[in-house]
C-alpha cells in the first residue's frame, strides 16, 4: 500500500507540475510546432508555405492579459481532453466482465485519476484571472466562476477518493471519458471567445464549424450517456457487491454518481442553449452582409460566453 500511495503522489504533484508548464509555455511551443510542421510539408511537396506558428504568436500578442489567460487555459485543457477521452474509453472497452467492471484498479487507473485531479485542480487558479470572460454583468460572471470552482472540486474530489479507496474505479473511468464531447465544445468557445478580437465567426469555414457541433452531439452518448446508464443499473444490480465495499467507497457513490448524473443532462441543455445561441449569431452575421456587402471582418458583435461543464 505505501508503494501504490507513493507512486499515486507522484503521478498527482508531476502532472500538476506539467499542467503548471505547460499553461505557461503552450503558446511558442504550439507555434514551434506547427512552424515545423509547415516547413517539413514545403520541403516535401517543394512548396513556399507560410509560418502559421508565427501568425499564431502574431495573434495571442494583441489579445489583454485576461484573454491571454483565457488562450492558455483553453489551448492546455485540449490536451488534457484528448488524453481523457481515448484513455477513458479505452479502459472501459478493456473491460470484460461485470466482476472486473466492479473490481479492476489498475496501475494505469491510477495514474489517469491522479492526472485528471491535478487538472482540475490547477482550473481553480486558471480561471481567476478568465472570470471577466464569464458572463456580461458582475453578478452573472461571479455566479458562473463560483460554480466552476465548485464543479472542479467535486470533480477532483471523485477521482481522489477513487485513488484513496482503490475501488470503484470504473466510475472515474467514465469521469475521464465525459471529455469527449467537451473537447468539441471548447473548440466552439474558443472561435466564441475571439469574435471580438479576430473575427473568428467570420473566418471560420462554416462546414467544418456545424461538423464541430455535430461530433460535439455524437459524442454525448458513448462518453456521457453510457455513465448515466451504467449507475441507474449498478443501483439496482449492483447492492450485494456495493455492500462489500467499505463505508468510505458507498458514500462516494451515493454522492458522486448522482451528482454527475445530473451534470451530465445540465451539459446537454447547455449544448443545446449555445447551438442555439450561435445559430442565431450567423444568421444575424449572414443577414448583415446581405444588407451591406463590405463589412470589416473584425465587427463589434458580441455572443455570450457562458462555457464548459
Amino acid at each position: 500500500m505505501a508503494e501504490t500511495l507513493g507512486n499515486a503522489n507522484l503521478y498527482f504533484w508531476g502532472s500538476f507540475a506539467f499542467w503548471v508548464a505547460l499553461h505557461w509555455f503552450i503558446t511558442p511551443l504550439l507555434a514551434i510546432s506547427i512552424n515545423t510542421c509547415c516547413y517539413l510539408y514545403g520541403k516535401i511537396y517543394r512548396k513556399g508555405i507560410a509560418r502559421y506558428g508565427d501568425r499564431i504568436t502574431d495573434a495571442y500578442s494583441l489579445l489583454s492579459d485576461s484573454k491571454k489567460a483565457y488562450w492558455r487555459r483553453l489551448v492546455r485543457s485540449y490536451f488534457y481532453y484528448a488524453f481523457a477521452t481515448i484513455s477513458g474509453l479505452t479502459l472501459l472497452c478493456s473491460m470484460r466482465s461485470i466482476d472486473e467492471l466492479f473490481w479492476t484498479y489498475t496501475e494505469y487507473m491510477e495514474f489517469c485519476f491522479c492526472v485528471a485531479a491535478s487538472h482540475f485542480l490547477y482550473n481553480c487558479f486558471e480561471d481567476w484571472p478568465c472570470r471577466f470572460h464569464m458572463g456580461r454583468t458582475n453578478c452573472e460572471r461571479l455566479f458562473v466562476f463560483w460554480g466552476y470552482i465548485f464543479h472542479h472540486v467535486m470533480t477532483a474530489g471523485a477521482f481522489l477518493a477513487i485513488v484513496y479507496t482503490k475501488q470503484l474505479g470504473t466510475m472515474c473511468c467514465f469521469g475521464l471519458a465525459f471529455e469527449g464531447p467537451v473537447f468539441f465544445a471548447s473548440i466552439r468557445e474558443f472561435i466564441s471567445l475571439f469574435h471580438d478580437d479576430f473575427g473568428t465567426f467570420n473566418k471560420i469555414n462554416r462546414k467544418f464549424f456545424w461538423n464541430v457541433w455535430v461530433c460535439a452531439f455524437l459524442m454525448l452518448f458513448p462518453c456521457r450517456y453510457s455513465s448515466i446508464t451504467m449507475f441507474l443499473w449498478s443501483a439496482i444490480f449492483w447492492q450485494d457487491r456495493l455492500a462489500q465495499s467499505d463505508t468510505f467507497t458507498r458514500y462516494a457513490y451515493w454522492t458522486f454518481g448522482p451528482f454527475f448524473c445530473f451534470i451530465n443532462i445540465y451539459f446537454t441543455w447547455l449544448l443545446t442553449y449555445w447551438y442555439r445561441q450561435d445559430k442565431r449569431f450567423l444568421n444575424k452575421l449572414d443577414n448583415q452582409r446581405k444588407i451591406v456587402p463590405s463589412t470589416n471582418e473584425n465587427d463589434n458583435h458580441s455572443i455570450e460566453i457562458v462555457t464548459k461543464h
